[in-house]
């Protein structure tokens, strides 16, 4: 199996040292995994790792580079209290607060890595776009959508049918289930909503299209 990096960047030497302690376990031939600790330069740093682990006088010197916004990043601060420069916008961020069992810690990054390395592999993929239903997400080249649990469902409906109109009575039925109080309005606001940000975050325009007999995805992007 090919191995996954991990990149690790620490300014606080105690941080280091106890990470130092353990990279040879998991660098090991028989793990699907490589620890590889970075040293920062200058300010700058380069690695091509999607998942980051990293402290907070890491991330603060290096956050005006805004090189972690395809990351996986996990930050380790030693206060509950989170810096104004975690608004930085990021694939996904976990903040892990001092002091923490560094091998259970592992452990959990390593079986998150797992579990989205087993997402990945059913990630669909067409010709404008990729889309992942576990992890909720439309994305291409140049941008990713986070979708809604509702969204998301509509979404799946909608691909799972290719480019056959749904009807608003069937598409209530597969995500809502007829629950009390949901109507066509709700559905409609719904996909309204979706066709605005796909467009907006992905430029994909005319993505879900509409016709008398229900709503659809357009077959010329699939």
């Amino acid at each position: 199996m090919t191995k996954n990096k991990i990149d690790l960047i620490f300014l606080n030497e105690e941080i280091k040292a106890i990470f130092n302690e353990i990279c040879e376990q998991y660098n090991a031939p028989t793990s699907n995994y490589f620890l590889n600790i970075l040293l920062i330069d200058n300010n700058n740093i380069n690695f091509d790792s999607e998942t980051v682990i990293l402290d907070s006088m890491a991330f603060s010197k290096l956050n005006h580079n805004r090189i972690f916004a395809d990351k996986n990043l996990f930050l380790i601060q030693s206060d509950t209290t989170a810096p104004q420069y975690l608004s930085e916008d990021v694939a996904s961020l976990e903040l892990i607060n001092l002091p923490i069992n560094v091998m259970n810690f592992l452990n959990k990054v390593l079986n998150f890595l797992d579990q989205k390395n087993f997402f990945i592999k059913n990630i669909k993929n067409y010709k404008k776009f990729r889309y992942s239903f576990q992890l909720k997400t439309i994305y291409n080249k140049e941008n990713f959508l986070y979708l809604t649990d509702k969204e998301n469902e509509i979404f799946k409906v909608l691909i799972d049918h290719k480019s056959k109109p749904l009807d608003k009575k069937t598409l209530l039925s597969k995500v809502w289930n007829y629950s009390e109080g949901i109507d066509t309005h709700t559905l409609e606001t719904h996909i309204y909503t979706m066709r605005y940000k796909i467009e907006k975050s992905l430029q994909l325009v005319n993505l879900i299209l509409h016709q008398d007999d229900g709503y659809f995805i357009n077959k010329d992007l699939l």
